[in-house]
């Protein structure tokens, strides 16, 4: 499963920063999707003095989630937590765009912190995709069997088994029929 881990601001000095965290915790070949676990964390290596209301979001694949509250105090602060649902592209593939910004509005050991801001990509795993195929029995002999099909999208191989046995692969050429 794909993840990725994005760092905003700047660590010197034991300032705050954000990490926006994206987990991909499931997949669905058959839906097309996958599921991403979001957090947006605020690290506190030393304490922040500030009752101010402040504001942050991030941004998953184009869907913005917001925070709103006060950062005061010290150690891992979550501000957003969320579930996301991701439809893949029609091959299977995907990649997605992720940002954060955490508005701090404060004063650090003489330097101003206003909004810390970043983005990146994030490949999501490449979901196999099927065909839904419809064969019908064209003739047959005592040692042969000729079978036609059609399917709703192209193919490369089509698998058989006789009689219960092991399945063997038949390399199509990209073909619909």
């Amino acid at each position: 499963m794909a993840s990725k881990t994005l760092t905003i601001g700047s660590t010197a000095n034991q300032r705050p920063y954000g990490v926006l965290t994206v987990k991909e915790t499931s997949t669905s070949p058959s839906a097309n999707t996958s599921t991403l676990s979001i957090t947006l964390v605020l690290k506190r290596p030393s304490a922040i003095s500030s009752s101010a209301t402040k504001t942050a979001s991030c941004t998953i694949n184009g869907t913005k989630y917001t925070w709103s509250g006060t950062i005061g105090g010290s150690g891992d602060k979550t501000l957003i937590s969320k579930t996301q649902t991701v439809t893949h592209n029609s091959d299977g593939s995907k990649t997605i765009n992720i940002a954060a910004s955490i508005v701090l509005d404060i004063t650090w050991s003489g330097v101003q912190l206003g909004t810390i801001s970043g983005s990146t990509t994030m490949a999501l795993t490449n979901l196999p995709q099927y065909a839904s195929v419809t064969q019908t029995l064209s003739s047959k002999t005592e040692t042969t069997a000729v079978m036609k099909y059609s399917c709703d999208s192209v193919i490369d191989y089509i698998w058989y088994s006789i009689n219960n046995g092991s399945w063997t692969g038949v390399n199509v050429a990209d073909g619909a029929s």
